[in-house]
């Protein structure tokens, strides 16, 4: 069982490491988006907090 799904990637090794790259490339992206939007919601709570007093 563990050859014939060796030989199935092994086959398709394109597509499995187009896939791969799509899969990393979006973690890797929504990771800096994340980081982001934390950035901002820090600085409009800053801007917010200073504006109050």
């Amino acid at each position: 069982m563990f050859q014939s799904v060796r030989k199935y990637l092994w086959d398709r090794r394109k597509a499995v490491i187009t896939f791969a790259g799509f899969v990393g490339g979006g973690w890797f992206l929504w990771g800096y988006l994340m980081a982001r939007l934390e950035e901002m919601r820090e600085k409009v709570s800053r801007e917010h907090n200073a504006k109050e007093k």
